[in-house]
C-alpha cells in the first residue's frame, strides 16, 4: 500500500512539475489535471459541417481529428472555445461534450516513460 501511495505521490509531482503534497485522497483536482493534449482530456464534437470546423480549429492552432463522419475529437481547447469558434464560422453543432479517456488509458500515458520490464533475445 506504501508503495502505491508513493506511486501517486511521484505521479502528481510529475505531472505539475513542482513538489507540492497531493491531496489525501489521491485525486487530482480539476485545476491541476493533466493537460489539454493528454489522452485524458479531449472534447467530443459533432456536426454536418465537420471539414469546415476542423479548418477553422486548425487556423486557432487547435488540434482536431475525425473520428467519423460528421465526428471531431478536439484537444487543447475548452468546450467554451470550440463553441465560440464554430459560432464565429457559422457551423451547427449537434453535439459538443468532454470525453475522459478510461483509467487503464491514463495510467498508460502517465507511465509511458517508465519501464521497469522488458522483452527482448536473452543472451545464450
Amino acid at each position: 500500500m506504501e508503495r502505491l501511495k508513493a506511486h501517486r505521490i511521484r505521479t502528481y509531482r510529475t505531472m505539475q512539475g513542482n513538489a507540492e503534497t497531493p491531496p489525501s485522497s489521491g485525486v487530482v483536482p480539476a485545476d491541476r489535471a493533466l493537460p489539454a493534449g493528454s489522452s485524458t482530456t479531449a472534447i467530443r464534437v459533432r456536426t454536418p459541417f465537420a471539414e469546415a470546423l476542423a479548418d477553422r480549429l486548425a487556423a486557432a492552432s487547435i488540434a482536431a481529428r475525425r473520428t467519423g463522419p460528421d465526428e471531431l475529437a478536439v484537444t487543447g481547447a475548452t468546450i467554451e472555445r470550440i463553441g465560440d469558434l464554430a459560432y464565429e464560422a457559422g457551423v451547427r453543432l449537434h453535439e459538443l461534450s468532454r470525453q475522459d479517456a478510461s483509467l487503464e488509458e491514463a495510467y498508460l500515458e502517465l507511465t509511458a516513460g517508465s519501464v521497469e520490464y522488458a522483452t527482448g533475445t536473452a543472451d545464450r
